[in-house]
This record gives C-alpha cells, sequence and structure tokens, in this order.
C-alpha cells in the first residue's frame, strides 16, 4: 500500500496537537499544514535508509575488521547490506 499524503491526514486528527506525544516527536517542529507532510517524510526516512545512514557503519566495520580496507568500506552501498531476522549481513 502506497502511503500518500491525503492518505494520512485522513487517519490522523487534524490538529497535531491531538496527535499522540510519541507523532508529534517524529513530525519534528513543523507547523500544523506541514505536520502530515513532516511525519510522511520523519517515516520514510526511517524505514528507508540514505546513503548516509550508513557511514557510522563504515566507521564500526572499519574500527572491527582488520581485513578490510577503507576503500571497500568507502563504496559501500545499500545493495551490500541485507537484513536478516538476526542481523544485518554484508556482501
Amino acid at each position: 500500500m502506497a502511503w500518500r499524503h491525503a492518505a494520512l491526514r485522513a487517519h490522523l486528527p487534524t490538529s497535531p496537537g491531538r496527535w499522540p506525544t510519541e507523532v508529534r516527536q517524529v513530525a519534528g517542529d513543523a507547523g500544523p499544514s506541514w505536520a502530515p507532510q513532516a511525519l510522511l517524510a520523519a517515516l520514510a526516512a526511517m524505514v528507508f535508509p540514505r546513503e548516509l545512514d550508513l557511514q557510522p557503519f563504515r566507521v564500526l566495520l572499519l574500527l572491527a575488521m582488520d581485513e578490510c580496507t577503507p576503500e571497500e568500506l568507502l563504496n559501500l552501498a545499500l545493495d551490500d547490506v541485507e537484513f536478516t531476522d538476526g542481523g544485518v549481513r554484508l556482501a
């Protein structure tokens, strides 16, 4: 099911002040007219990591793996990361 701004707005109270605290925190400090769009953007960022989101993992891998070169970590892309039930696997 594709999330759309209209679908999100239809299922939330019209005033962000009536949203649960946790939902307001995800939306951030957006004004009332922008809050549903800010919420949708924040939820998408949680579900779909960006290249920048992988940088902390690159640093940790570099520290933990002696046989891995910095160039290999620099070229790490989203397609190289596979999420499993028990953790994360790198190709």
